[in-house]
């Protein structure tokens, strides 16, 4: 099975899951933005790899809700797609900072590399990611909801889910 992705043919495996599915494309497309991003934005060498964070961090939100929440699920309505798919969007930004943060305070604390102030400790990062993910969502975040309910929906346009 092919999926046509603008110009490019992304291979899939045959029997790929949905949930497999959903979360190469989206944790795929979320890196990509985040490469550009970071590539036009950002000058500092610290900032360039946010794109595995935010890949990684894609796959493994949109992974799980869309294999318990959509997968699992006898039909899964219409309404069900729009709100699990908001719901990867926000969480896969969250753990993206979280986890931004969490590495960037191990790189801090046991090698001595900050991005200039004292790295941000675990515990206080669940506050500081929830923050960072509402800057990054007023930005250009927002446009990951709009694209994880379309891929939501599009991988079941033949309205059934593949189990």
């Amino acid at each position: 099975m092919m999926c046509h992705l603008g110009p490019y043919i992304v291979p899939m495996p045959l029997n790929a899951s949905y949930s497999l599915k959903f979360a190469l494309i989206f944790g795929g497309i979320s890196s990509i933005a985040a490469l550009l991003m970071t590539s036009v934005v950002f000058v500092e060498e610290s900032w360039r790899g946010l794109w595995l964070f935010t890949g990684s961090a894609s796959f493994v939100v949109g992974y799980a809700l869309s294999h318990w929440l959509i997968e699992r699920r006898e039909s899964p309505s219409n309404s069900r797609l729009v709100w699990v798919g908001s719901l990867i969007a926000l969480l896969s930004h969250w753990l993206c900072w979280y986890s931004f943060l969490c590495v960037t305070y191990v790189r801090g604390a046991f090698l001595g590399e900050t991005l200039g102030d004292a790295p941000i400790d675990p515990l206080m990062g669940l506050g500081v990611a929830c923050g960072y993910t509402l800057l990054s969502m007023a930005f250009l975040g927002w446009l990951s909801v709009p694209i994880a309910i379309f891929l939501c929906a599009w991988l079941r346009r033949d309205g059934s889910v593949v189990r």
